[in-house]
């Protein structure tokens, strides 16, 4: 199984440094263009919440909380009166209640979405290592045959790098015209073991398998998503000549040796 980095400490660092922003923009709002103590607190509390977004959205959940706790106590050391106050009360409580209610949300949602991106990024990494360590060569086209994707092993089978084949553009400079039916192909909705014989960059010809398949990609309009690999009947076309080769040494041999003649 796969192991995948965690969460570095950058995160937690630009969390507090999202909060320490928004205290920042709070104290100097309060001291030159919102007076009013009401005003100046909702406009905190949309700071603060601004900050636990980012946090979330940019380092998940535990970043997220972290914002959300340290925005909490900047609004209490901001906007609450001191404990030994006789004025401190519900209200007071309330304000800090405002935040968390409000936030504990931005939080989960933040972290939510964090975590499916991850989720993408280590799929398409999985994804990616795979194509690039199997022996098939993998392709996608569109209806035409144009390559959307192309697969960077390529060259294990075709001889052609990635870009070489990208170049070619379309999927029957490789396979020729004609490989597989169509018709088949929309009913079926996939074809396997197709036997072409390919012409690779060092002009040798051989036969590989193909398989095709109907794919769509994000509900887009269907592609094609084709996999070649070496065939097991092209690989046996070369084996009776080595073989015989082998088989027809030592007769070589024996024709070519001397005969020992007998002594009177």
């Amino acid at each position: 199984m796969l192991k995948f980095p965690q969460a570095s400490l950058s995160r937690y660092v630009i969390a507090l440094l999202t909060v320490a922003s928004a205290l920042i923009v709070t104290l100097l709002l309060g001291t030159t263009t919102i007076p009013q103590p009401t005003v100046l607190f909702l406009t905190a509390v949309m700071l603060f919440l601004v900050a636990v977004m980012i946090s979330a959205w940019h380092g998940g959940l535990r970043p997220g909380l972290l914002a959300l706790v340290s925005s909490a106590l900047a609004i209490g050391y901001l906007f609450l009166p001191k404990v030994s106050s006789p004025t401190a009360g519900l209200s007071d409580a309330l304000r800090i209640a405002l935040l968390l209610v409000v936030g504990a949300p931005i939080t989960l949602i933040g972290a939510a979405r964090k975590r499916a991106e991850e989720a993408l990024r280590e799929s398409e990494e999985l994804h990616r290592i795979t194509l690039n360590n199997i022996s098939d060569a993998v392709f996608i086209t569109d209806k035409k045959g144009v390559f959307t994707y192309v697969c960077p092993n390529a060259n294990v089978i075709f001889g052609y790098s990635q870009a070489e084949v990208e170049a070619f553009g379309n999927i029957s400079r490789l396979l020729g015209e004609g490989w597989f039916d169509p018709q088949k192909l929309k009913t079926e909705g996939e074809i396997t073991n197709i036997e072409r014989e390919i012409t690779d960059k060092a002009g040798t010809r051989h036969v590989t398998l193909v398989n095709v398949k109907r794919v769509s990609i994000r509900e887009g309009p269907y592609s094609t998503l084709a996999a070649t690999s070496p065939s097991a009947s092209g690989r046996r076309k070369n084996m009776p000549s080595v073989s015989a080769s082998k088989r027809r040494g030592p007769k070589q041999k024996r024709r070519t040796a001397p005969r020992m003649s007998s002594s009177p």
